[in-house]
């Protein structure tokens, strides 16, 4: 009986150890490199065979990657919290006792301490300001080749005096009994300017302070406030600056301007009285003191002006050409005419003057009205661009005011106005 070579090969197989680990290492003839002796059978075991790496699932290790490096940011980002919660307590309660002192003085300083002091007048924003600074505001076309020393002669004004500041100038060569005159009708402030040609180091200015003095006396002057103008050229200068001073340094809320020299205006007995009467009614409205019926453009010579402190419009002193004093002043009402649209108040109250001595001659004075007429015309322009960009232009309002600025401007100008 003959055997089957699979027969004959079983002795061999039990040898190896399984049937499982034969077949794997007949099939895998890479792994398996041993050679069998020809006369002696070789037994593979577990041990002979390649130690691989275990795989991991790439899915697997960047999750594993993702969960290390999160875990060691919260722990960092948990470490810090509890390393730096001190820190952070005491800023809380350094910011907390900061803003408690901060409320305390604030409440302090607004309502508590207001009770306990006296009431002052508040000066407004020119106080604030340096002498240069306030010239350069008054006097934007003029060049300054001049000195200001302001309030020479300072004056308290209480709170309860609230009423208007008279703004008048006078020259250096003034007697104290004009002052004196008009302080007789006028028991308000004043704001007084004088010019002077004198240098300060002149016996004629030194003279000037000691008069000054006297007023410091005089109970009737006890609300002067005095201001001294220095310029090298009297004639050379408008008027219209002086104006500006006083009403600049004026201590109260609204002024009247007086343009006439204070030597030459004899003041009425009423004067304060209406001038207050009007401003309880009319506070913020320009008002010229005139005893006509109606009040129009032009108005009568040196006719005063009671106008707020601080309203956006100052008198111009562009034209210093040898001009009148007269002149000068109908230029300033002019623009507050132009800026009210005819909208002005009136105060029937009449002051005299002495009519205005200065001589112009005739070429000078043509030259000077054809300036006029162009700086009238260039305010009109300015004017209707102005209120075309302001307002809307389709309205009846807005109609009604080109309107009224074109009829006032062909009115009071001598060339031929043509209307944008």
């Amino acid at each position: 009986m003959s055997m089957s070579s699979e027969e004959m090969d079983l002795p061999s197989l039990s040898a190896s150890g399984s049937i499982q680990s034969h077949i794997s290492t007949s099939v895998s003839k890479k792994r398996l490199r041993a050679h069998l002796a020809p006369d002696l059978p070789h037994v593979v075991t577990n041990a002979d065979l390649p130690t691989l790496p275990p795989r991991r699932s790439r899915r697997l290790a960047i999750y594993l990657a993702f969960h290390d490096g999160l875990m060691t940011e919260i722990h960092s980002i948990w470490s810090w919290q509890l390393t730096n919660n001190a820190y952070l307590r005491l800023t809380f309660l350094t910011y907390a006792c900061f803003s408690l002192f901060f409320i305390s003085a604030s409440l302090y300083c607004f309502w508590v301490r207001p009770l306990n002091t006296s009431s002052a007048v508040d000066l407004g924003e020119p106080w604030h300001l340096s002498a240069t600074r306030r010239l350069s505001r008054i006097a934007s076309h003029h060049p300054m080749q001049s000195g200001l020393e302001p309030f020479v002669v300072f004056s308290e004004i209480s709170g309860s005096l609230n009423g208007p500041t008279a703004c008048l100038w006078a020259n250096d060569s003034i007697d104290l009994g004009s002052l004196v005159n008009w302080a007789r009708y006028w028991r308000g402030p004043v704001s007084l300017v004088i010019i002077t040609n004198s240098a300060p180091s002149a016996s004629a200015y030194q003279n000037l302070l000691r008069r000054l003095t006297a007023i410091k006396t005089l109970p009737s002057l006890a609300y002067f406030s005095v201001h001294i103008f220095q310029t090298n050229t009297q004639a050379s200068v408008s008027p219209n600056i002086f104006l500006n001073i006083g009403r600049l340094f004026a201590p109260t809320d609204t002024v009247m301007i007086v343009p006439a020299e204070i030597s030459t205006v004899t003041p009425s007995a009423e004067l304060y009285h209406s001038v207050s009467e009007h401003l309880s009614h009319h506070l913020q409205i320009p008002a010229v003191l005139s005893i006509t019926k109606e009040i129009a453009f032009p108005v009568t010579s040196f006719s005063p002006l009671v106008v707020p402190r601080d309203y956006p419009v100052w008198c111009t002193d562009r034209f210093f050409l040898a001009s009148s004093r007269s002149s000068d002043w109908d230029v300033c009402l002019w623009q507050i005419w132009l800026e009210q649209q005819g909208k002005i108040g009136q105060v029937n109250v009449s002051m005299s003057h002495a009519p205005d001595p200065t001589i112009v001659p005739s070429a000078i004075m043509k030259l000077r009205r054809r300036l006029t007429s162009r700086y009238r015309s260039e305010a009109c322009d300015i004017t209707l661009k102005k209120q075309a960009i302001l307002d809307p232009p389709n309205s009846k309002i807005a109609k009604r005011k080109m309107q009224w600025v074109k009829t006032f401007c062909r009115q009071t100008t001598d060339s031929t106005y043509k209307s944008q």
